[in-house]
């Protein structure tokens, strides 16, 4: 199988790579750090047209959810109309598929936060809860995944969607929030929270993504399925969890720091992964707190690297009390 993946550096894409080169998979990514934009359309139909893909796994997007409550307009030209000119392309290569060899598929990576804080709590939020995103971010999310099902309602295009809840594990930058708050604890900085850290999320290890992601083909065209495991914590749930192991590798203490909410804030999330398992046969193998320590435990050897071992007497305390 020939699969294309965009926004081949980014954290759910680098884990994916990874997974897919234990596959059969001829894997091809697509990033700007090869000079690639998905804000060009000769670009993103050079890639495509004529390759004879199979999959393009559409990954590539702007996350920062505080970065687009700043600044908008970059999330909706990335997430949109990038998306936009992926299934142009894909239009274009099916056309000239036509009658010949089987079309090729697109997976686009929506994302939870389209649903907006949960309207059925405590009941879990399924494929049918509203879209009601809180941020830009989660708006052009929205737009993008609807443009998806627009070109399988009319032309047919085989879309699969997934819509997958809070991610975390190895390779996540530091704008997010496990590992920020495991590298700060780590250089001996409180671990920041909004205002009274109580806002509940489904986190979902990378890994375990990946494992969807790699049946997502295999989903009925149209169709958006969560990528959930219907717990959730709140963010001094994870604060506390943290503390604990890191507490246990270094034998540390790390205070918490309240600082002001953020507009929109998204309050509660909790999916249902019924139909993801009923269609997919998937479920996410990975507890939170045995993730939690694998993402620890990555984040943790980078730190050693960059700061060489020192005499125990220089290394104690590690983190802030």
């Amino acid at each position: 199988m020939r699969v294309l993946v965009t926004g081949g550096s980014g954290f759910i894409a680098t884990n994916f790579f990874q997974f897919l080169s234990q596959t059969p998979a001829e894997v091809t990514l697509f990033d700007r750090k090869y000079g690639q934009d998905l804000r060009d359309p000769a670009a993103v139909k050079a890639a495509i047209l004529g390759k004879n893909y199979d999959v393009v796994y559409h990954l590539g997007a702007l996350t920062n959810i505080d970065q687009s409550i700043k600044e908008p307009w970059p999330f909706w030209d990335s997430n949109v109309n990038g998306t936009f000119n992926v299934l142009e392309a894909a239009r274009e290569e099916n056309a000239q598929r036509a009658g010949g060899k089987d079309p090729m598929t697109v997976v686009y990576m929506s994302s939870s936060e389209v649903y907006g804080t949960s309207q059925w709590e405590p009941r879990p939020m399924s494929e049918e809860h509203p879209l009601a995103p809180h941020s830009p971010y989660a708006a052009s999310k929205v737009a993008a995944e609807r443009l998806c099902y627009s070109y399988w309602q009319t032309y047919g295009l085989p879309v699969k969607m997934l819509r997958p809840f809070n991610q975390y594990g190895p390779y996540q930058t530091e704008e997010k929030l496990i590992p920020k708050l495991i590298r700060r604890a780590l250089d001996g900085k409180s671990m920041p929270v909004y205002a009274d850290g109580l806002a509940r999320r489904d986190w979902v290890f990378v890994r375990d993504t990946c494992e969807a992601l790699w049946l997502a083909p295999k989903l009925p065209d149209g169709t958006a399925v969560n990528i959930a495991t219907g717990v959730n914590y709140t963010v001094l749930d994870v604060c506390t969890l943290v503390k604990r192991i890191l507490q246990n590798e270094r034998s540390a203490v790390v205070h918490v720091d309240h600082v002001d909410d953020r507009w929109g804030h998204v309050k509660c999330l909790r999916g249902d992964g019924s139909l993801c398992q009923e269609l997919l046969g998937w479920r996410p193998p990975t507890s939170f707190e045995e993730g939690l320590k694998k993402t620890v435990a990555f984040y943790l050897a980078q730190w050693d690297i960059e700061h060489p071992v020192r005499e125990a007497a220089e290394r104690e305390p590690l983190l802030a009390r």
